[in-house]
């Protein structure tokens, strides 16, 4: 094979992992929004992988589990002026807000699913395309954008799923390059212990291919965010993820490529 030939499948094979630096060996920086169960491990993941990481929450000092080396800084998708300074410099956004449901209890004043997985999604992508971010993946719901006061999660805390549902249509309308990742139910469960990353195979899959509900480890969800970055086969594309023991351990890498785009 011809040193042409070689560099070239070299340099799909970057694109294609979302190499963590840039053409000048710079490391890239993502901005994680929302240090949380979610935010911790994803942070963690993409400091693994190379990356600049940001970790951008409401309350700086109420952030604990982040690696050596992550910046925490204060930002809050509910106030665009916030979020200017956090998504300086930012190649990628993750987001993974959201909402903070107690059952029957009433969200706090301004921490509706309204005010958060909606309003506060289109002001994060715009605050995005204005710091002329790369790409924004967002972790959504499973069922995002069902309507039905029925459903449990809509029962539950406030029509979350239809709330959810707008903040990604706004984030499609933005101009930002996106991937939206659709988790089921999120693990682990209170009183279980902690679960990691590629311990079990997941189902990566288009939001209208017929699947029952599932559930999926917390950080698989941040290794699948992470592997969206920079990966052409992933933007412009809502996926679905739930673990599924009948697929192979790595078989969700390959899967963004027979996913339709939105």
């Amino acid at each position: 094979m011809s040193c042409h030939k070689l560099f070239a499948m070299f340099m799909v094979s970057a694109t294609l992992l979302g190499c963590a630096t840039t053409k000048d060996s710079r490391p890239k920086t993502a901005v994680v929004v929302g240090g949380g169960q979610s935010g911790a491990p994803l942070a963690r993941i993409l400091k693994e992988q190379g990356y600049d990481v940001r970790v951008m929450v409401r309350d700086p000092s109420r952030v604990k589990g982040l690696p050596d080396g992550v910046q925490v800084v204060a930002g809050d998708v509910t106030d665009p002026a916030s979020l200017t300074a956090g998504l300086k410099g930012a190649d990628y956004v993750l987001s993974t807000v959201g909402s903070n449901c107690v059952p029957r209890k009433p969200f706090p004043e301004g921490g509706s699913p309204a005010d958060v997985d909606y309003r506060g999604i289109e002001k994060l992508a715009a605050a995005s395309k204005a710091a002329g971010v790369r790409q924004l993946v967002l972790m959504s719901s499973l069922g995002a954008g069902d309507a039905d006061p029925k459903a449990t999660l809509n029962a539950m805390c406030g029509m979350v799923l239809e709330w959810k549902g707008r903040g990604e249509a706004s984030l499609r309308t933005s101009g930002v390059p996106y991937t939206i990742v659709r988790p089921g139910g999120l693990k682990p469960f209170p009183g279980q212990p902690e679960c990691s990353e590629g311990k079990e195979p997941l189902a990566l899959f288009g939001t209208k291919e017929p699947r029952g509900p599932g559930t999926v480890c917390r950080a698989d969800v941040g290794l699948v965010m992470a592997g969206a970055l920079g990966n052409p086969a992933a933007l412009g594309k809502t996926v679905n993820l739930t673990a599924d023991k009948q697929l192979p351990i790595d078989g969700w890498r390959a899967a963004w490529a027979g996913i339709p785009r939105d």
